[in-house]
């Protein structure tokens, strides 16, 4: 009766010749644990590469189009490789359209735009999270009230400016508007300089920092993710841009 009592009680402690040990009992089995981490991590590994497998494949379908005559990527049923490869559709496409220097113009105006957009966003976030001012949230809530016009109603009026200016047919258009901040930008980047704490800035005032050297030294190297995330998608933004040119 009393090897049954505490083999009930795991809590009291075990005498010596006591052949129930509770605390033997309740040591857990590493090795099952380990084997089960294991193979959690290799379905994950395995389900990540089907994964990629599948994204992958219409990247490599174009690539083995490129390859094939103009009868083989027409015939039916279609075939993955080509047989055999010709190269001579690479030839002819930098033969007929100059390539080069379609890259380079689109990579002079989407780094020109990026370097525009950071530079005038974080200007301009900065001077709403933190400088006061008559009327601040006014022209902040006006600022983001242009996020709700569609680009397709201010195209016109856009193109008729530009005529006047005469920058038509030039980088100028692409270019310029990038140095005068982007409404999405200059919001999101304000979020985040707000959330900086105050205390670092009026440091830096009893130093005899001046404004500008607060932002340049201070929120700047904070504000390093926000300021990637920006470049990031400005960066995207203008060299998926079809339309404006």
């Amino acid at each position: 009766m009393e090897q049954e009592r505490k083999a009930k009680d795991p809590l009291e402690p075990v005498v010596p010749g006591n052949t129930f040990s509770p605390v033997k009992s309740a040591v857990p089995n590493f090795g099952n644990y380990k084997r089960q981490k294991k193979m959690d991590r290799l379905i994950i590994y395995l389900l990540l590469v089907l994964l990629s497998i599948l994204f992958i494949l219409p990247f490599l379908w174009m690539i083995a189009t490129s390859l094939k005559t103009e009868s083989q990527a027409i015939s039916y049923p279609p075939t993955l490789l080509p047989s055999p490869f010709d190269f001579a559709n690479y030839r002819d496409v930098f033969e007929l359209v100059p390539f080069i220097q379609f890259y380079w113009n689109t990579i002079v105006v989407t780094g020109l735009t990026v370097i525009g957009t950071v530079i005038s966003s974080a200007l301009v976030a900065y001077a709403f999270a933190r400088i006061k001012g008559r009327g601040r949230n006014f022209w902040f809530v006006l600022l983001l009230c242009t996020m709700m016009l569609p680009p397709q109603v201010t195209m016109i009026p856009v193109y008729l400016i530009f005529t006047e200016l005469g920058w038509v047919n030039t980088f100028l258009p692409l270019v310029v508007p990038a140095f005068l901040g982007n409404a999405f930008f200059i919001f999101l980047l304000r979020q985040f300089f707000r959330a900086i704490p105050k205390e670092l800035e009026e440091s830096a005032i009893i130093d005899g920092c001046s404004l500008f050297g607060i932002f340049w030294r201070i929120v700047v190297p904070l504000s390093k993710p926000a300021l990637i995330t920006v470049a990031i998608l400005s960066f995207m933004g203008s060299w998926n841009d079809f339309l404006t040119p």
